[in-house]
């Protein structure tokens, strides 16, 4: 399997290295090469696209960067399958919540030396956790999305609860919300947008390896991954019966 190294990896996206060459990119620049990359979407504009081009090939005289755009949906399949073959991208762009399945298995190459040249304390912790593994350095923030919550004020009164500031006071008021009104959510997605919510799933997940050498075991993060549940029992599957046509 060839190792990919992440050259860029952000909130909702990340850029990863696909060593071209087992001797390293090194020789591979000196002998000429071709370094295929692989950008999700439309999030990266035309102009970054034709400055990543024309760079690269300014320092890289003898080489060509030929971008091979991808779409978000199939992403890890296809990488996955990509990875146990001859002819994976040298260059990948994934999201950061696909990013740890990659960098625990080893699919990534370790750019902790690189750590400074690509932005070092400048970058955002969060971003820099999510693209490392084990203490080492796989994936550096390319660019971040945001999620927005909105919120009834008026269920939030009747509940006698304010603005949540954090992510447990969120689930918590969720929670007491569902309880407070049988049959609805107290946090509801879309269950056709649910991979919105993996954020919160790969959250818990580093909350849970912290936890673990806290002796709290798997247990405790089983145990959070239910509270957040328990806040939504009831839109989920509306919203897929929906989105099914069956409603």
């Amino acid at each position: 399997m060839r190792k990919l190294g992440i050259a860029a990896l952000g909130a909702v996206a990340a850029l990863t290295l696909a060593g071209c060459a087992t001797s390293g990119g090194d020789a591979a620049s000196e002998e000429g090469a071709e370094i295929r990359v692989w950008l999700v979407g439309t999030d990266t504009p035309d102009e970054a696209r034709e400055y990543l081009e024309s760079t690269f090939e300014e320092e890289h005289p003898d080489s060509t960067l030929v971008i091979e755009e991808q779409s978000w949906d199939g992403l890890v399949d296809r990488l996955t399958t990509s990875l146990s073959g001859s002819d994976s991208p040298d260059i990948v762009e994934v999201g950061n919540t696909q990013a740890a399945a990659f960098t625990s298995a080893g699919a990534f190459l370790d750019l902790t030396e690189h750590y400074d040249e690509l932005g070092g304390d400048d970058l955002l912790p969060g971003f820099v956790e999510a693209g490392s593994y084990d203490d080492k350095f796989y994936a550096a923030p390319l660019y971040a999305g945001s999620r927005l919550v909105f919120y009834k004020k008026d269920a939030l009164a009747a509940a006698g609860l304010e603005a949540p500031t954090t992510l447990d006071q969120y689930i918590e008021q969720g929670i007491a919300l569902a309880d407070a009104n049988p049959g609805k959510s107290g946090i509801w997605w879309p269950g056709q947008d649910w991979y919105n919510a993996l954020p919160y799933i790969w959250g818990e997940r580093r909350r849970g390896r912290r936890a673990r050498r806290r002796r709290m075991g798997r247990p405790a993060l089983e145990r959070r991954v239910d509270r957040r549940a328990r806040a939504g029992p009831a839109g989920h599957d509306r919203s897929v019966a929906r989105a099914q046509g069956r409603q």
